[in-house]
């Protein structure tokens, strides 16, 4: 007896491009597609974006992570949940002679989210153990206050429009000289 194999044909569900933009906050600009079958295998997608696309900056060392949260009339809404430098250009930054301090808080905002908020900071010179630790105490004082003032949308337009950096490399500025400062990484949990 010889068998018979069963054919069973399969049926493939159609995909379309569905195109994403971001929030209004943002501009509202597209930064991609997607390819997908449905438009609930959109949410949660996430797209590193270059802040140069979204913003008026001119860095193009930063990037955004954005998540789509909704889906309206075929267009996909995405909102901000990081923002982070590339290490290429923070390694670039480090030379010889000087400290490089690195340091990470978990926080919770003004609206109660809680975020990861990452900080690199370069001296113009070696420091040595207590006035490294008075640096961070410093810095840990002025990052909870701007978090308990501020809500996650607030922080993200001053980290964007390099408010922040500038506020807290002057502060940190009158107890040892910096040679740069930046907000390695943030982002929401």
């Amino acid at each position: 007896m010889a068998s018979q194999r069963k054919r069973v044909q399969l049926t493939k569900k159609k995909k379309k491009w569905y195109e994403i933009y971001v929030s209004k906050e943002f501009g509202g600009s597209q930064v991609g597609e997607s390819y997908v079958s449905e438009e609930s295998n959109l949410i949660g997608k996430r797209l590193n974006v270059d802040m140069m696309i979204v913003s008026k900056s001119r860095n193009p060392n930063v990037r955004l992570v954005f998540e789509v949260k909704k889906v309206v009339e075929g267009k996909a809404i995405a909102e901000p949940i990081g923002y982070y430098v590339l290490s290429s250009y923070l390694k670039r930054l480090v030379r010889k002679g000087k400290s490089k301090l690195d340091i990470s808080y978990k926080l919770k905002s003004k609206d109660g989210v809680d975020c990861v908020f990452k900080v690199f900071f370069v001296t113009k010179s070696k420091v040595q153990g207590q006035l490294s630790k008075g640096m961070k105490a410093e810095l840990k004082k002025l990052v909870e206050g701007e978090f308990k003032k501020k809500t996650v949308s607030e922080m993200y337009d001053s980290i964007i429009g390099y408010t922040l950096q500038k506020s807290l490399k002057g502060a940190l500025s009158k107890i040892y000289p910096l040679q740069s400062f930046e907000i390695r990484m943030f982002y929401r949990k």
